[in-house]
């Protein structure tokens, strides 16, 4: 099978023959790496007795940079855009179905405190959009990181062999 992946030195998209990950263990280990991260954070905030600034934004970077370092490191490869895309999207889709049942569960009234201004509608949207974005650049991020280190575990194996 014929997959598109994207150089990690350029924008530019190569071809190879090597089978893509599924999007969906993509999707399964970002959620999984976000409840990581989500009990890290909140351990430390526990441990340090004050919120952490930011936290909203380290717990989706995190997760993305991990697992985008993980995937990258196991191939070698960058994964398709679209593929990136996709996990991304559906890991945002499955984290706010999640979070939307714990409201629901633990906060029900939390809809009548909300005002109904489309100002707040569009910030919240504005946001939801952004952390989408950076997510994507920090998986990017992690799978050239990851890729960096397979290349010089690569380079090491045949050092290895020559000697």
């Amino acid at each position: 099978m014929d997959i598109i992946h994207e150089s990690p030195d350029s924008n530019q998209e190569v071809s190879t023959l090597k089978e893509a990950p599924s999007v969906f263990a993509i999707v399964f280990w970002l959620c999984a790496a976000s409840v990581c991260a989500g009990l890290l954070i909140y351990l430390a905030e526990y441990l340090l007795d004050k919120e952490l600034p930011s936290s909203g934004f380290i717990s989706t970077i995190l997760p993305a940079m991990v697992v985008g370092a993980l995937y990258g490191g196991k191939s070698g490869e960058m994964i398709a855009s679209k593929d990136r895309w996709l996990a991304i999207l559906l890991w945002g889709a499955v984290s706010f179905f999640v979070f939307g049942v714990l409201m629901f569960l633990f906060y029900p009234s939390l809809l009548n405190e909300i005002p109904h201004s489309w100002g707040l509608y569009t910030v919240m949207f504005g946001a939801v959009i952004l952390s989408f974005g950076i997510a994507y650049l920090a998986f990017r991020s992690g799978e050239k990181m990851g890729i960096k280190t397979w290349e010089k575990k690569k380079q090491q194996k045949q050092e290895q062999l020559t000697h």
